[in-house]
């Protein structure tokens, strides 16, 4: 699995639950669904996607899930308002001389 929590097959990545990264799950395809196996349960089942390059986030597989999805969908329009895991966004602003004098 890779470090986020999506697996890939056939060019296209799928969502696992958030729990679950830095895990070795099993990915089996079974006619035209991809079900995604951790031990001996099933922790997630997804209609196989058929273009490429593709995704399929579902809600539950973790926080901010919702929000990543829409956003790769539509836009970044409206995006605040599904931030609830979160809250508002704190942007901390600095002069940009801290990051010469770090670079030095």
């Amino acid at each position: 699995m890779a470090e986020d929590y999506l697996v890939s097959y056939r060019s296209n990545r799928y969502s696992v639950p958030f729990g679950l990264i830095g895990k070795e799950v099993q990915i089996i395809p079974v006619g035209g669904v991809l079900r995604v196996q951790y031990g001996h349960d099933i922790v997630a089942e997804h209609p196989l996607l058929a273009g490429r390059h593709e995704m399929r986030i579902l809600p539950e597989h973790g926080p901010g899930a919702v929000a990543r999805n829409r956003r790769q969908r539509f836009s970044l329009a409206g995006a605040d308002s599904l931030n609830r895991w979160w809250g508002p966004a704190d942007v901390e602003v600095r002069d940009l001389n801290v990051y010469e004098e770090v670079a030095r």
